[in-house]
């Protein structure tokens, strides 16, 4: 496997409040950070998000149990969980996609994940948003989530 992305996936299952500044040594000067809620570009804005992701949620953990990588580029399949005020406790999984420049430094981090996971906790929203989903889906398909 590519020691960038190894050094990248131990570096977010790590992060905790007190080092959110390792990331700047694993990321270009211009990553792009993407996901449901955020768009970042640039560094400094990456670093920001992931202390504000801190100051927002408690017992955050970070869990990646696959990975494929190709030169540069990479796919990982994770999970994130957590804990707010407004949703309680939250655990979830998704799927990145990240790419390294040639000196193997993240430029790229999007993460695709499905925002209904966690805004269906938020009280009020998430019941509009499970009588949707209940509305939408297939008559004979069953649901272990909501």
């Amino acid at each position: 496997m590519a020691n960038w992305l190894e050094a990248y996936i131990s570096a977010l299952e790590a992060l905790n409040p007190g080092n959110v500044d390792a990331l700047e040594k694993l990321t270009s000067a211009d990553i792009e950070f993407r996901d449901p809620f955020n768009l970042s570009q640039g560094r400094a804005s990456f670093i920001e998000l992931m202390a504000d992701m801190f100051e927002r949620l408690d017992e955050v953990e970070f869990r990646v149990d696959q990975r494929i990588a190709e030169g540069h580029c990479a796919m990982i399949h994770w999970r994130f969980s957590g804990h707010s005020q407004m949703t309680g406790a939250f655990s979830f999984q998704g799927m990145s996609r990240i790419e390294a420049d040639s000196e193997g430094l993240i430029r790229l981090h999007h993460d695709y994940w499905d925002s209904a996971e966690i805004l269906q906790k938020v009280p009020m929203l998430g019941r509009v948003l499970r009588y949707v989903k209940r509305r939408a889906s297939h008559a004979g398909a069953s649901s272990s989530r909501g």
